[in-house]
């Protein structure tokens, strides 16, 4: 179990780093975010920012809750991904073949069923910590897109 703790730990780290960078490097984070180490080629500065965030919170909360939490927001991430298909392929593309039906409709259906299953029995802290991160996933949207009237760069095409 620790073996299996440090190396997920490990790999969550550098997940999330990577992603604070990518962000970052799309302005849509402070720019620092992007730096990257000369010598290794790393974002330094993310994996830094993300290990003086998990450190104490993976100390303060017993592993339910953590683990709940980290499953919040996958678990959301995928339910937005199957409504996504739904809506791109099958209402706005009018995939409407017996294949477009089954892969388009059916299919991501019978997933967000599942998984809404699932995160619906997700620990009550979870989702409340969840919903507060939303929320401030939201405001800082609602900053960058100076109230929903500027493109962030990063959905520009």
């Amino acid at each position: 179990m620790l073996a299996w703790g440090i190396g997920d730990g490990i790999a969550a780290q550098a997940a999330v780093s990577r992603v604070l960078f990518g962000m970052a490097r799309d302005e849509q984070l402070p720019k620092f975010l992007a730096w990257v180490h000369p010598k290794y080629k790393t974002p330094w500065i993310a994996i830094f920012v993300v290990a003086l965030i998990t450190l104490p919170i993976a100390t303060l909360l017993d592993l339910e809750v953590l683990s709940s939490l980290v499953n919040f927001g996958a678990l959301t991430a995928f339910m937005v991904l199957h409504i996504t298909v739904i809506a791109y392929y099958f209402f706005y593309k009018k995939e409407r073949s017996p294949q477009g039906i089954l892969n388009y409709l059916v299919l991501p259906l019978i997933g967000l069923v599942i998984i809404g299953f699932v995160w619906a029995n997700l620990n009550i802290h979870a989702k409340t910590l969840g919903f507060i991160w939303l929320g401030v996933g939201f405001v800082v949207l609602l900053i960058v897109s100076r109230g929903f009237r500027k493109v962030p760069p990063a959905l520009q095409v």
